[in-house]
């Protein structure tokens, strides 16, 4: 199991969790709720929560992309990896002349990603790959059209509100993303990768409308998994485009020691994951429907 599902379910880890909680946490997720209600909510909900997922963070690493000037983004993610395997094409990012079509180039990205994760051909992707072997450009029919119509009106609201909640984290006009960041202790546990790291912020991306104390924990847990301070975080962001906005909260704000707290996650980690019994970083459960 992934740490997603290691601080859902029964474990070790979300035992850790729930012996530390305190009301100061519960007055943060509360405090960030409260700032959520002011802007609209979106009453969408998805049946693919985690392909939709997965779309909020490749359409925020393509406005990255763009505001960086980085026209080869997509050759760092699984995306591209995995179409490289099963088709010998290369995957490029090209300009769209719509929100639609910009929906569609992410929900392809996204399927592809998963699929990497799950050795196994996503349901979106059957009318893509075997076109790009034959060098044919995809056709849809009507029950293909009526399957994923409601998925792709979802992927155009994301996609279409990204940029604004990036706006009320960071308004520098350069950065520097890393997709899929792992930690010290990613490979002890099974898996462990956040959905971006951009300079010092841990970004997560959220296709909801509130702030859960799980999706809290879940951060909270990859600020602990990196053990040696690789990434200097120093701010955790939820990015919630169905609200429009996002929350950010100060790492001071929530930890008196860091690097003390570190430890003890770390001893919970040692005492109950052998360091040989996983050799994977790769979080095999970070857009699965249960999880997201």
């Amino acid at each position: 199991m992934s740490i997603v599902a290691k601080v859902r379910e029964k474990s070790p880890i979300s035992k850790w969790f729930t012996e530390r909680n305190n009301p100061a946490v519960e007055g943060i997720i509360r405090q960030a709720n409260q700032q959520l209600n002011n802007y609209p909510m979106s009453p969408k909900q998805s049946a693919h929560r985690g392909l939709i997922k997965a779309v909020a963070v490749y359409g925020f690493l393509k406005h990255l992309a763009y505001i960086n000037s980085n026209s080869n983004w997509l050759n760092k993610t699984y995306a591209y990896k995995y179409l490289c395997k099963q088709t010998n094409c290369e995957i490029t990012d090209k300009p769209t002349e719509t929100i639609h079509n910009e929906a569609i180039d992410c929900l392809i990205n996204a399927a592809l990603d998963i699929s990497y994760r799950n050795c196994r051909e996503h349901d979106f992707l059957n009318s893509f790959i075997q076109s790009w072997k034959r060098k044919e450009e995809p056709s849809f029919n009507n029950k293909w059209h009526k399957e994923w119509e409601q998925t792709i009106s979802e992927a155009e609201e994301i996609i279409g509100n990204i940029a604004r909640c990036w706006q009320t984290v960071n308004k520098n006009s350069y950065c520097s993303p890393i997709p899929n960041p792992t930690f010290e202790l990613s490979g002890q546990i099974g898996g462990a990768q956040a959905d971006i790291i951009v300079d010092n912020i841990l970004v997560s991306l959220v296709a909801d409308t509130h702030l859960t104390k799980i999706k809290f924990q879940e951060a909270i847990a990859y600020l602990l998994l990196d053990s040696n301070n690789k990434y200097n975080l120093n701010q955790i962001a939820w990015l919630f485009p169905l609200r429009q906005t996002s929350i950010v909260i100060n790492v001071d704000k929530i930890f008196r020691d860091i690097n003390n707290t570190r430890v003890q996650f770390k001893q919970i980690i040692d005492e109950n994951y052998p360091s040989d019994e996983f050799d994977d970083e790769i979080d095999l459960f970070q857009y699965a429907d249960k999880y997201c």
